[in-house]
């Protein structure tokens, strides 16, 4: 449908008149509309497979969000033990905005790294834009001065990061980033090996794998209609990227901690803290907690 959202109405009624038994998106800013035609069409199914923002759902729309504190757990424990191996105590992190979403990140952040080292610091920053890599690489710069792995959640200002980090490497002084969303080693393995060089892994929302999880259950009749469900490791909806870049990165002690903490958070044997719907004082006490 692109960015033009005076398509997106016309563009999901027409869809709706050709008789399809599910209609499935892809979007947060699609809500409004989504909701919208659910209530023209009621006999209609609706999935929103990738629904990044809290929304009424319609009786017959069905909401999937990734674990955005589980992936920022994640980001955390592998940052937390790379900074062990190098003999440091602090990590950094960078969001794109001082927003819910975001903090979510930061949270899981926080509390991952604490799950490896209790007494770890974490310093965080917003560029306050999703597309300025500028800023972002201008804010990394100052937080690698002291602090050498930066996990970043700030869409496509995040590449500023990696762009610091590989400054800095160049200087002589090693700094390493950890991506989000994709697996963005391998997106820049050949066209900017030296900054995929430093990432050490990423936080992956698996969004083809857990519609694909989703669609099977509608075949079952087994999806729970009018409900937003948030996904993570256990249903196959995010991961850690483990390519070549991770396995050099991280040793294979440490890179053996961060299976059997997956394994745990699988199997509910490790419970993150509350990272959604806390209120602004709540997110703040947290990050406070941790700061440098």
């Amino acid at each position: 449908m692109g960015t033009d959202q005076t398509k997106w109405y016309p563009t999901f009624k027409d869809y709706c008149e050709q008789d399809y038994d599910l209609i499935l998106t892809v979007s947060a800013p699609i809500n409004d509309v989504l909701t919208e035609i659910a209530a023209e069409y009621p006999g209609q199914k609706f999935m929103n497979v990738a629904c990044g923002a809290e929304m009424e759902v319609p009786e017959n729309v069905y909401v999937m969000e990734s674990d955005m504190g589980e992936m920022g757990y994640l980001a955390g424990v592998a940052a937390a033990l790379k900074v062990g191996e190098l003999g440091e105590n602090k990590i950094g992190f960078i969001g794109g905005m001082d927003i819910p979403d975001i903090n979510q990140f930061l949270i899981g952040y926080i509390d991952g790294a604490r799950y490896i080292n209790p007494d770890i610091k974490v310093a965080y920053a917003f560029v306050g834009d999703f597309a300025d890599p500028s800023k972002a690489k201008e804010t990394a710069l100052v937080m690698y001065a002291d602090i050498p792995v930066i996990y970043q959640a700030a869409g496509g200002s995040g590449l500023g990061v990696f762009s610091a980090a590989k400054e800095l490497t160049q200087r002589g002084k090693p700094r390493f980033a950890i991506g989000v969303d994709s697996d963005q080693a391998m997106e820049l393995k050949d066209s900017d090996p030296e900054a995929a060089n430093l990432i050490i892994t990423s936080t992956v929302k698996q969004i083809s794998e857990s519609t694909l999880n989703a669609v099977a259950r509608y075949l079952q009749n087994e999806v729970a209609w009018g409900v937003q469900d948030r996904n993570g490791l256990r249903d196959k909806a995010i991961s850690l990227s483990k390519n070549e870049f991770y396995e050099k990165l991280l040793s294979a002690e440490d890179r053996q901690v961060v299976e059997e903490v997956e394994a745990k958070l699988i199997a509910g044997e490790i419970a993150p803290q509350k990272n959604k719907g806390l209120s602004a004082q709540e997110i703040a006490a947290i990050r406070d907690s941790a700061r440098p």
